[in-house]
């Protein structure tokens, strides 16, 4: 019988711990933690913007591509931290920094992070305090993010130029946005079954 429960230890012991579990060594008898290091890394910080531009004004030229354009309240260039392109690199519990058109950054507590079929990588952000969330879906080197902050009546977005691959943070009004409030599915049925 001893041996039995000494297999089972080593068993439960050398076992890997699922990802975000609370398990340590401390809590099986200083056991080996069975977590990776790389699991168990602090929350780090990252600037969700490298850099940016001054705020443009040319909108009609410089965002051709885009059919809202009349929206744009005011719009600047900006090149995106590369984590938002590599599941590795931003991990759930991180924080994102960013400066939209404010001087006072935001800080915002990343919730989700997931890599779908086609390889897109989409992160999911909120700003604590707020019901404001980010939502940016990366795939090769054009990104799309999407925030909205309804208390301020302004809705963020950042776009890519399809033909350089340039990215724009444009500031809308919220109010002036095109949504189907209390509408049907935007889905038709399926009607073969």
């Amino acid at each position: 019988m001893p041996v039995l429960v000494v297999a089972v230890l080593l068993m439960a012991c050398s076992r890997p711990a699922p990802v975000g579990s609370q398990w340590n060594g401390r809590q099986a008898g200083n056991a080996l933690n069975a977590q990776e290091p790389s699991e168990m890394r602090e929350p780090r910080r990252h600037k969700l913007f490298i850099t940016y531009s001054d705020t443009l004004q040319d909108k009609g030229n410089v965002l051709h591509f885009f059919d809202q354009r009349d929206d744009v309240i005011r719009f600047r260039e900006v090149w995106l931290h590369e984590g938002v392109s590599q599941e590795s690199i931003i991990r759930e519990g991180d924080e994102l920094i960013t400066r939209l058109f404010e001087p006072a950054p935001l800080f915002l507590l990343v919730e989700r992070v997931a890599t779908n079929i086609q390889g897109t990588v989409i992160i999911r952000a909120v700003l604590p305090g707020e019901e404001s969330r980010m939502i940016i879906a990366t795939t090769g080197n054009r990104s799309l993010a999407q925030m909205l902050r309804a208390d301020k009546d302004r809705f963020y977005q950042v776009i890519s130029e399809p033909g350089s691959g340039k990215h724009y943070l444009l500031e809308m009004r919220a109010s002036d946005r095109d949504i189907l409030e209390g509408g049907g599915p935007l889905v038709p049925p399926d009607n073969n079954r």
